[in-house]
């Protein structure tokens, strides 16, 4: 969220100040002045403009090193700068750039704005207190070819004043701007931070222009029950104007000329001589408001001028969630001691003056009142605070905990009190059931909350707003009434179970693949207490399921005992090694050889001018015999220096195709001829003299192991140094892909991949290209032609994903790339390559539309059991109150669906459970359309839910029907108490999706008879449903 920053501007002393009279309906608005000098304009209007604040979505840079960043959807190079987020850049936000300040510093637009440009601003301050140096802004109207600088070099001060740089441009030409040091040189740095770059469109000399600055203000919230938000500032001016600006009403913010007295709306901003100078408000959102985000436009007109909008936004956080009562003593002799332990999981800091806590008691049964307001003092998140008897307090003292929060207060309370805890009115913790009197104490499996000290059970960590009836649900048994252990120290998570991996076996294990030299096992690993998470396998990521659990491992083919180590993510100490616990099949493929690179660097220790005979181990590991050579020349790096010798390498694997060195005659000589042999064959031979040349031998093409000699025949006493001796493989004719560049989808989205050949060709070599699975994947071009000129020049085929309307997951095609030998140059014939491209299924059947159906509702404050909306679904909850047991019938309806088409069907949700033991129904009916109530329907497939969790509801006996409705009931007398039930992200799956029709409307109402007097004799009774 943007905090903006104060800036003031200079008025000259001869400036003309009017005073303009307030609105009457604005008592007590301090009394605007206006300044005839303009201080700040914008040639063009804010509604058409470019701005950059670097706090778009990926909009980041961590190094100095040049880079392309894309800000604002147009692409900037940033040389020596970065987009800066620590504690010593200055910014307006999160992120702002900071530009190093030596060397070639500068903000580069790779990318024209279009619209031209009226006005440049943005602001800008140094970074931490480093010292400063000039900066300019210059832009080009032509793709960067030429820089016309704009306005004055600017140099930020010493000191942490933000400044403001602003010139006109006023071109209609699309544009870009760059922003650098004016000295290219120096290494300190002179660090500087800019953000909110502002490039306005061009508007003609005479139009009316409405400025604002900013276009959007993002105001520090505060919290639900405080208020209102610190201010920030607006600026508005205008220009050419001939009338004055109006603002348009907002509901939620408020404004001031001196942010001490605050207005529900501005009155309209005179222009005088069709100047309106710049003129700050200050802008808050109210105090009072409940939680949420709060977002308005506030639109700034004018005749004949663009409208500009200001988006004004703030956010109103909730009272946190999470003072929960972790103990409780109840004495078991005379009045004390009696108390309770209160722990913070809110996940903040909890500050009581601004947050007042209060316990409120009730009585045997009668409702809660308050006992004990707590309106100061702070509490972290995960720490207690003890409110109780004066004794609980020594007790905490002795124990050493001293500093934990107590306030003292002489409860009253015994074992069937009930207590709740409120924290700026709104409930988040109740022990008991208000409203009820158990007696002499709420119990169950043995816990009870008389003449006990009871703590809260290890995991839970959430409060019980609505109370229980069972302590044993929530609390276990500590002590006796005069036992105070426990109190004053945070719970404690559960102690996990010792995880073990007690087995590892193998199974399965494939012959070696032709393809990639890989073969898979399968690993079954036996465990107990998994933390959950990952399994790894060798290095190799699972998701744990459940023991024992088998996975696939592929590896490498190479014939040898295989090793296999097990561990899981989340506990890494909990691992298994299994040594040679099979043995891995033999390689099946050859790696391809990479053939070589010499650099000379490791010829010899230090430099020797001496011409002397050097063996070692080179780059690529291969022996390297030099003779009657020095090593102290260099060329690209150390060079070896031949008089009369030669360089070998021995043993290179691969054999040769081309060769390549750099060379260079060292002292005084002439020109000549190094002669290069394979295997004691001459192959070529490569130039010399006093320049750097760098030559390539092509097509020497010696297959197998190689011995590669460089020999100087020393024709004119030349000493001749040699660098780099590069070589390639040798290669056969074959066909090469790039990868794939992405998946396709049944939108129709397209991947591409490249085709070259590995050789070049005597002749045509003609190309057919198809694919595997036309239902899924369609390529073009169907075939390519290769010949002697473009053998090595990549040919591009698309690949593009076709719809099939089916649900049928993304499928794999694979697309060959064969030669058709008909037409190919015989070196090529029978070859072929092939690729695989995922086809990513899209189908996905309508989001279920409910219709609400209440039949009967009970007294409950839930809305009588009626099924509610909420984010992402619907929530229903029958509970009317301890000992309450009244009838709940209501229903969500779904339909009509045409399944007529279809296999299967099913209703797939989230489903979350707390309190009781009310199940649900889902069904569906055939026939609800022809009687629209729930009632009269006939339902088949019914299902009970009975346990939350991801609900999947096979409801395939509709599949092959039309007309069909679904029905969720949530149905009860309230006998065994009424859930709370909280059903989202609901969604349809079926093979083929059904069609959904337009709904009837439910109506369970019964529709009076004619007056007659038989009928009026008669009674009509319509049972409950079951």
């Amino acid at each position: 969220m943007k905090n903006k920053y104060d800036y003031h501007a200079a008025v000259s002393k001869n400036s003309c100040l009017k005073p303009v009279p307030a609105s009457p309906d604005k008592r007590g608005m301090l009394v605007a002045f206006f300044f005839s000098t303009l201080l700040l304009f914008f040639s063009g209007a804010l509604s058409a403009q470019y701005i950059v604040d670097f706090e778009g979505t990926g909009e980041t840079k961590t190094g100095y090193a040049s880079g392309t960043v894309n800000l604002s959807s147009l692409d900037w190079d940033m040389t020596e700068a970065l987009i800066g987020t620590s504690a010593s850049d200055w910014k307006n936000g999160a992120r702002s750039a900071r530009m190093r300040g030596y060397g070639e510093s500068a903000m580069t637009m790779l990318e024209d704005k279009t619209g031209g440009a009226g006005n440049v601003t943005f602001q800008y301050r140094r970074f931490g207190t480093d010292q400063q140096v000039a900066w300019r802004v210059e832009y080009s109207t032509d793709q960067g070819q030429t820089w016309t600088q704009l306005g004055n070099d600017f140099t930020a001060p010493a000191s942490n004043d933000v400044q403001t740089f602003s010139e006109d441009v006023d071109t209609p030409d699309d544009i870009r701007i760059r922003i650098s040091s004016v000295a290219t040189t120096g290494a300190d740095n002179r660090r500087l931070n800019i953000d909110d770059i502002t490039i306005t469109d061009f508007v003609a000399q005479g139009s009316p222009v409405i400025s604002a600055s900013p276009t959007t203000l993002n105001l520090d919230g505060y919290q639900e029950g405080s208020g209102p938000s610190t201010s920030g500032i607006l600026s508005v001016s205008g220009e050419d104007m001939t009338g004055d600006i109006s603002f348009s009403q907002v509901s939620n913010f408020e404004f001031s000329f001196d942010d001490v007295n605050f207005f529900p709306s501005l009155p309209d901003l005179e222009q005088f001589g069709g100047i309106i100078p710049n003129t700050e408000y200050f802008v808050r959102l109210q105090g009072g408001l409940t939680a949420g985000q709060y977002t308005e436009q506030l639109t700034l007109s004018s005749p004949g001028a663009n409208d500009v909008v200001v988006t004004l936004s703030a956010e109103v956080t909730g009272v946190p969630q999470g003072l929960i009562i972790s103990q409780h003593v109840e004495t078991d002799s005379g009045t004390t001691p009696k108390g309770i332990e209160l722990w913070n999981q809110t996940g903040a800091s909890l500050d009581f003056s601004t947050h007042n806590l209060v316990i409120l008691q009730g009585t045997n049964g009668n409702t809660p009142i308050p006992a004990v307001t707590i309106s100061s003092g702070t509490l972290d998140d995960g720490e207690v605070m003890v409110v109780g008897t004066a004794d609980i307090g020594t007790h905490l003292t002795a124990q050493g905990l001293g500093s934990v929060l107590f306030v003292p207060f002489n409860f009253t309370f015994n074992g069937n009190d009930a207590l709740v805890i409120q924290l700026n009115g709104v409930v988040e913790d109740t022990f008991g059931e208000p409203g009820v009197d158990p007696g002499v104490a709420w119990e169950g499996n043995g816990v009870s909350t008389r003449d006990s000290n009871i703590q809260l059970i290890c995991d839970i960590t959430t409060g019980a707003p609505e109370g229980w009836s069972d302590p044993s649900i929530r609390f276990e048994n500590v002590g006796g009434g005069q036992d105070l252990t426990g109190f004053g120290v945070p719970p404690q998570p559960c102690s996990a179970p010792q995880c073990s991996i007690d087995e590892v076996t193998f199974a399965n294990v494939s012959a070696c693949d032709l393809e990639d030299n890989s073969y898979t096992a399968d690993i079954t690993v036996t465990y107990t207490n998994d933390p959950g998470g990952n399994l790894v396998v060798n290095g190799q990521i699972f998701a744990v399921t459940s023991s024992p659990q088998t996975v696939e491992l592929t590896l490498d083919s190479d014939g040898l005992d295989v090793d296999v180590e097990v561990s899981f993510a989340l506990n890494p100490s909990c691992s298994f090694l299994s040594e040679a616990l099979f043995t891995a099949p033999q390689a099946c493929v050859i790696p391809e050889p990479e053939c070589g690179n010499e650099s000379f660097s490791n010829m010899g220790a230090g430099n020797s001018g001496s011409y002397l005979t050097y063996n070692y181990v080179g780059d690529d590991g291969y022996d390297i015999t030099i003779t009657d050579a020095r090593n102290d020349q260099t060329i690209n790096g150390r060079a070896a220096t031949i008089r009369n010798g030669s360089a070998t390498v021995q043993g290179a694997i691969g054999g040769i195709g081309d060769l390549t060195l750099t060379t260079q005659r060292k002292f005084a000589g002439g020109a000549g001829n190094l002669t290069v042999e394979v295997n004691g064959n001459p192959v070529g031979t490569i130039p010399y003299d006093a320049t750097i040349q760098t030559t390539t031998i092509s097509g020497i093409n010696v297959p197998g192991t190689v011995n590669i000699e460089i020999i100087n025949p020393n024709i004119g006493n030349d000493r001749v140094a040699i660098d780099d001796l590069i070589w390639t493989c040798f290669s056969a004719p074959g066909i090469q892909l790039s990868p794939i560049s992405g998946n396709t989808d049944e939108s129709g989205t397209t991947a591409t991949f490249d085709v070259t050949l590995t050789e070049e060709p005597a002749s045509d070599v003609v190309l057919t290209v198809t694919s595997g699975d036309i239902t899924e994947n369609t390529v073009a071009p169907s075939t390519l032609t290769f010949d002697a000129s473009n053998w090595d020049i990549p040919q591009t085929v698309t690949v593009t994903g076709v719809p099939d309307g089916i649900i049928d997951g993304d499928q794999t095609t694979t697309i060959t790339v064969a030669v058709d030998d008909a037409q190919s140059d015989p070196s090529y014939h029978g070859l072929f390559a092939t690729i695989d491209v995922i086809n990513e299924d899209i189908d996905a059947c309508d989001e279920p539309v409910w219709e609400v159906v209440n039949i009967t509702t009970n007294s409950s404050f839930n809305n009588g059991g009626a099924w509610t909306p909420i984010p992402g679904g619907f929530s229903a909850n029958g509970f009317c109150g301890g000992g309450c047991q009244e009838d709940v019938d209501t229903w969500l309806v779904f339909g009509p669906l045409d399944l007529s088409s279809s296999t299967s069907l099913n209703l797939l949700f989230d489903a979350s459970e707390s309190f009781g033991t009310t199940d649900l129904t889902i069904q569906y009916s055939t026939d609800y359309a022809l009687s629209p109530c729930p009632l009269w329907a006939t339902w088949s497939g019914q299902t009970l839910l009975t346990d939350p969790g991801a609900i999947d509801i096979d409801l395939s006996g509709a599949a092959g029907q039309s007309g069909v409705y679904i029905g969720i009931a949530y149905t009860t007398d309230g006998s065994t108490g009424y859930s709370s039930w909280s059903l989202t992200n609901f969604e349809i799956v079926s093979d083929v999706c059904p069609t959904v029709g337009t709904p009837v409307v439910s109506d369970c109402t019964i529709p009076a008879p004619a007056n007659n007097e038989c009928a009026d004799a008669q009674s009509l009774s319509v049972p409950a449903w079951p």
